[in-house]
């Protein structure tokens, strides 16, 4: 009788730890998997957070969706020392100018744009944080880790097909009747319509290197390597859908060069970065050198 007690009990038990396990792994309790960026998608950093050619979240005739990315970047550099302000760069002809939202900002941070898409159907996407994580090759120490806020609500994925157009008409052209009869379906989606106006990608500015990394840069010189030397930014992004699950997007890593404190800084001719040299970058101590001199 005895027997058959523990073995009841042993039984309940091992079914109670299967159940629990099922849960877990099907995303209970508000979590969710998201392999590879599957669900939600980093897309990356780029120069500018503007989606060229946008119109919303609609599409345009022949299903254009939210418009086109900006050119991506894939690192940058920073240097060691007094934090200081680098103004942002401009590019482009004289009547059409933007300016690039990649550089050091007034504190000190590094700030660059990250770009976010949503791939859920019939569900928004609102981000909460940026998670950064840092590493040195050859380094004794590493930077610890951190994150930044995001704020930004991202449509479900059919708002990128708003607009788009199917049929043919008279002469064999194309209709203005959508494919995509919007949201507000609710065997698909309790969002109300107005979601399908906003757009499933994000571009926002975030500071990637913040302040407070590069003052352990700084404080911590004699467990790292001679400058300059290479730091990896790790990036992901972490928010919640409108069905309640949280989601971490895929890791994206970038590439920065740290520089010592003298080092002369590069400059793009041609879309090419190379360093040049300033009279005063020819002495050591700063002033011009015997070499500007013969000029």
């Amino acid at each position: 009788m005895r027997d058959r007690t523990i073995l009841r009990k042993a039984t309940c038990l091992i079914l109670a730890l299967g159940l629990s396990w099922a849960t877990t792994s099907c995303g209970g309790n508000g979590a969710a998997n998201n392999d590879q960026g599957m669900s939600v998608t980093f897309l990356g950093l780029f120069s500018s957070k503007s989606l060229t050619g946008s119109t919303g979240g609609g599409a345009g005739a022949g299903g254009a969706t939210c418009g086109t990315l900006p050119s991506g970047i894939s690192g940058g550099y920073i240097r060691l020392g007094e934090l200081s302000y680098t103004p942002p760069t401009q590019s482009g002809t004289t009547t059409s100018t933007t300016a690039s939202s990649t550089g050091t900002d007034a504190a000190g941070g590094y700030v660059s744009v990250v770009g976010v898409q949503n791939n859920l159907f019939g569900q928004a996407f609102r981000t909460e944080r940026v998670e950064l994580d840092y590493f040195i090759p050859g380094a004794n120490a590493q930077p610890p880790s951190t994150s930044v806020p995001l704020s930004t609500i991202l449509g479900p994925a059919e708002s990128a097909q708003q607009g788009a157009t199917s049929g043919s008409g008279s002469g064999g052209s194309t209709t203005n009747s959508p494919t995509n009869a919007g949201l507000r379906r609710p065997l698909f989606t309790s969002l109300p319509p107005t979601f399908s106006n906003i757009c499933n990608r994000s571009l926002a500015e975030v500071t990637i290197v913040p302040p407070s990394i590069r003052e352990w840069l700084n404080f911590n010189r004699d467990l790292l390597p001679p400058a300059p030397f290479k730091m990896e930014v790790i990036i992901r992004v972490s928010g919640v859908s409108s069905s309640g699950n949280r989601y971490d997007t895929n890791d994206g890593v970038f590439d920065f060069d740290v520089l010592a404190e003298d080092s002369i800084d590069p400059t793009v001719i041609d879309g090419t970065t190379t360093p040049t040299t300033s009279a005063a970058a020819m002495s050591n101590d700063g002033n011009v050198g015997d070499l500007a001199k013969l000029f």
